[in-house]
């Protein structure tokens, strides 16, 4: 829309000429039609389906697909635009996304288990330290207790506990 709105106002001579080489650069064809119908720009071979929201045909006996729409100009005027791309192009974006998927999403999985099983076992540490440190002490050593952390929160707690059921 805005290489037709400069071809209107004389910035680009001729529609073709702009859209054609933009066109091919992504392998697409487009047809852009006035409110009255008359064709502004067609693609060589390119003929839109009479209804739908989708363009799906071919071009030169490749598959094309893109969407229809009806777009306002500044001014007020409205175009019937027609824009599709080869199906191939989508398969080969879509190729693509899916060996991302298979190689990316497994790695991340294995790294975040790695980063969680460290994570929970150093959060877990002292829980087993004081577990290792319980089992010492025996029937024969009940003198012996769990020293107490350093820290006041939970572990602290727990093993002040321990302590005082061996009294």
């Amino acid at each position: 829309l805005e290489e037709l709105e400069e071809v209107r106002r004389g910035i680009h001579t001729d529609l073709a000429a702009e859209l054609t080489p933009l066109l091919h650069a992504r392998g697409g064809v487009a047809s852009v039609r006035d409110a009255a119908g008359a064709i502004l720009y067609e693609s060589p071979g390119f003929t839109p389906p009479a209804s739908g929201k989708h363009v799906r045909g071919e071009v030169g006996g490749v598959p094309y697909w893109g969407p229809v729409d009806r777009l306002e100009a500044p001014d007020g005027s409205s175009y019937d635009v027609w824009f599709a791309v080869s199906e191939e192009n989508y398969r080969r974006e879509l190729a693509q996304i899916r060996l991302f998927f298979a190689v990316f999403c497994p790695l991340l999985l294995a790294g975040a288990w790695l980063v969680g099983w460290l994570f929970v076992g150093r959060m877990l540490a002292p829980v087993e330290d004081l577990r290792r440190q319980a089992e010492r002490i025996s029937r024969t050593n009940l003198s012996e207790r769990v020293p107490l952390p350093r820290s006041t929160g939970e572990f602290h707690g727990l093993a002040r506990t321990f302590n005082e059921m061996l009294d």
